[in-house]
């Protein structure tokens, strides 16, 4: 939670600041949007959905985003590890990275668009990958 008066993006750097190499933030209807070290930014915004239950939306909107940073390599023992400090050297956003946060938001839109907490399946979401 950001502190008051920072919004959400003083919060992420904030947290970023401490240690961890990736802060993702998600705004909902906003978007999302990731931080990283030392002080590279990317949004993304939510897209359009006729929204019939927000149940599950942000567990599907993790799911999507730990899915598409394990498809880059990001994630999984101390050589991903390495490779993500590499890609969080500020400026523009690292493509692994933009690519992961743009199918976290897919993935949220499309479990929105359902009633209950149902996720869509790999292959509701293949276009985007």
């Amino acid at each position: 939670m950001a502190a008051p008066g920072t919004g959400s993006g003083g919060g992420g750097r904030r947290v970023g600041a401490h240690g961890p190499r990736l802060v993702v933030l998600t705004r909902g209807a906003a978007g999302a949007e990731a931080h990283w070290a030392p002080g590279g930014r990317h949004r993304v915004p939510a897209h359009p959905v006729r929204v019939v239950d927000t149940i599950g939306a942000g567990d599907a909107f993790m799911a999507g985003l730990l899915s598409g940073l394990l498809r880059a390599g990001l994630l999984g023992g101390a050589a991903a590890r390495g490779r993500l400090r590499g890609t969080a050297d500020g400026g523009s956003p690292p493509p692994a990275v933009a690519g992961a946060l743009e199918l976290a938001a897919r993935v949220a839109a499309l479990t929105c668009g359902r009633a209950g907490a149902d996720p869509p399946f790999l292959a509701e979401v293949a276009p985007v990958m």
